[in-house]
């Protein structure tokens, strides 16, 4: 596992509508049903944290399993764990980040996610105040996608 400090992420890929209105933080997010023709396809999990913290809730570790539940038959090329944070770019949000990734990396492997290459980095958006700025972006890469 390595961890890159300092990489700075948009949020580009946060599609919510109307999160500049809500500061509440999303307990989990539901897992999509997914057939079984359809699971071996490169999947993209959000996990939530509270503010400051890096331990995984039971709602975040509900929806870490129910979302890399349909992947665990795949073959998986590798796995991409961005931790983020909210605020200022400083060492104690890159320190933040990498704990909040080097959690989810951890309760990847304790649900048994098969994959050869996990990766996981710390990033942050300076100056966010979003509450969906607490996560860390899990992107699972199966073989041929």
């Amino acid at each position: 596992m390595r961890f890159v400090t300092g990489l700075i992420l948009g949020g580009a890929t946060l599609t919510a509508a109307g999160c500049a209105m809500d500061r509440r933080l999303p307990e989990a997010m539901p897992a999509a049903p997914m057939s079984s023709a359809a699971a071996c396809v490169q999947t993209t999990i959000p996990v939530y944290f509270q503010e400051a913290s890096d331990r995984l809730t039971p709602a975040a570790m509900q929806a870490l399993a129910s979302s890399t539940a349909p992947l665990r038959s795949c073959r998986i090329r590798e796995v991409v764990v961005v931790g983020l944070t909210q605020g200022q770019d400083n060492a104690a949000n890159r320190r933040l980040s990498e704990n909040r990734a080097l959690q989810v990396t951890r309760a990847l492997a304790a649900q048994g996610l098969p994959s050869p290459r996990i990766e996981a980095f710390a990033g942050g958006t300076p100056g966010s105040p979003e509450p969906l700025q607490r996560r860390t972006e899990v992107t699972i890469f199966p073989e041929g996608s």
